[in-house]
């Protein structure tokens, strides 16, 4: 166990790295770049709330799960900037390109999140390994999509 989280850790942490690089070379702006990794630590929050909610324990499967997660929450900040960019060259304000960006992406965030529930509760062949991956997404989901909303 200690082999495969000193392997997860440099995953997650090279992975983290890239993808700041590749922002930064998509929006040519470090500080948008910043913006959308800062919802990266966020949902990390959420897994340690459900997983400690739940009894579970930090095991393969809820890494695997993490780093799912990582690529969701990613894609889902990079979708909120872009729509709030958008809106703010068609002439909204700061605030209000946020909070339409924000309405676009809370149906589809929560739809994500509800399609894990069958997973998270169910009782079949292989739960005990669906389970636990599916409730740190669904955590990390739930807190990344407060918080980020919350924040920006």
């Amino acid at each position: 166990m200690g082999k495969t989280n000193k392997a997860f850790a440099s995953a997650i942490s090279i992975s983290v790295i890239l993808m700041f690089i590749i922002l930064a070379i998509l929006y040519e702006s470090l500080v948008q770049s910043f913006i959308i990794m800062v919802a990266l630590p966020l949902s990390i929050v959420g897994v340690m709330i459900a997983l400690y909610l739940t009894k579970l324990h930090f095991s393969l499967f809820v890494m695997i799960g993490f780093m799912l997660l990582m690529g969701m929450v990613g894609k889902n900040a990079v979708l909120i900037v872009d729509f709030a960019n958008s809106a703010v060259k068609k002439g909204s304000s700061t605030d209000e390109a946020l909070i339409e960006a924000g309405e676009k992406r809370l149906r589809p965030i929560l739809m994500t999140t509800f399609a894990m529930l069958p997973l998270a509760i169910g009782d079949g062949v292989g739960s005990e390994t669906k389970a636990p991956m599916a409730i740190s997404i669904i955590g990390g989901l739930i807190s990344s999509m407060v918080l980020t909303l919350y924040i920006s």
